[in-house]
């Protein structure tokens, strides 16, 4: 069930790199939304062109998905971590490469509930600050800017209770 989940996710976060948009903030849906093969979910996410990422919620499933360059030729099975400002580290699953060949710095994975509550804490602690959250690979990094990301944190929270 969770491969035409991701692929659907796939598809919708590859079609916002084609469109070529600019916005670089953070977002989420505020109640459930669903997918084509009727799958609901709900979504966290950052920038609609490269650099991107986005937390997915479904009933069984969470999955992080990350979008950049800096990570073209990080190899499947590599531990993937969330950095936060004074050292805080939380893993989530090693990325799985589920990508296509014309967008090689595509990596994604599995998010624990507890390393998801985590990441969401850590995101509303440092919406007034400008340290990023950093996502790690292969030793090669990628930061998201924080500020202002608690209020789209909350609405993600909320509409995972939905689910």
């Amino acid at each position: 069930m969770r491969h035409p989940v991701r692929l659907s996710l796939l598809t919708a976060v590859l079609s916002a790199c084609a469109f070529g948009a600019s916005a670089q903030s953070w977002g989420a849906t505020a109640h459930p939304a669903t997918f084509e093969n009727g799958t609901r979910y709900c979504m966290l996410w950052f920038g609609e062109t490269e650099p991107l990422m986005n937390v997915t919620a479904t009933g069984d499933a969470q999955t992080y998905l990350v979008v950049s360059s800096v990570f073209n030729d990080v190899p499947a099975g590599t531990d993937v971590t969330f950095g936060f400002k004074g050292g805080i580290r939380i893993a989530v699953s090693p990325l799985d490469k589920l990508r296509p060949q014309e967008y090689p710095g595509f990596i994604s994975g599995d998010v624990s509930e507890e390393a998801l509550s985590a990441i969401l804490a850590r995101m509303a602690l440092g919406s007034s600050d400008t340290a990023p959250m950093t996502v790690i690979a292969g030793g090669k990094t990628q930061d998201f800017p924080l500020l202002s990301s608690a209020g789209d944190a909350s609405s993600f929270q909320a509409c995972k209770a939905e689910l």
